[in-house]
């Protein structure tokens, strides 16, 4: 049987930060999430366990409720940046 892998991509999401809230967690703490970014495909990339990175652009906790876009105009260039994140995850 082949595994298929699913990659969710979401361009809205392109260099950006995405906060989702933790059940039980965020409704006594509401300043307390979980947080992710979002290389320039809009992939999202979190940790969502001891020494693993979910990277096929699902968050460990669900949608994301806020997200914050990064200002890349003055970035040299968007390869740049999605190619560190993938150095780095």
């Amino acid at each position: 049987m082949e595994s298929i892998e699913r990659i969710h991509r979401n361009e809205d999401f392109a260099f950006a930060l995405l906060w989702s809230p933790i059940p039980m967690i965020s409704w006594i703490f509401p300043f307390i999430g979980h947080l992710a970014i979002a290389d320039s495909t809009g992939v999202a990339s979190d940790f969502q366990g001891p020494y693993y990175v979910g990277d096929k652009g699902f968050l460990a906790f669900g949608r994301a409720t806020r997200v914050l876009t990064l200002d890349v105009s003055k970035l040299e260039g968007k390869p740049i940046f999605s190619f560190l994140l993938f150095l780095y995850f």
